[in-house]
């Protein structure tokens, strides 16, 4: 992912769209290995808590 695009996710993050980012440093690099998007709600269910 370009510096831009690492830029976007956290973002989105600060504005609750991502539940989980997962960043490696790879070769002096901040890279973004996976996002997950799910609300609080939806977690909850899935493990039965509502």
């Amino acid at each position: 992912l370009s510096t831009g695009e690492v830029k976007e996710i956290f973002a989105k993050a600060r504005n609750g769209e991502y539940r989980l980012i997962k960043v490696v440093i790879e070769n002096g690099e901040m890279t973004v290995l996976h996002t997950r998007v799910q609300t609080f709600i939806k977690q909850l269910l899935k493990i039965n808590l509502l």
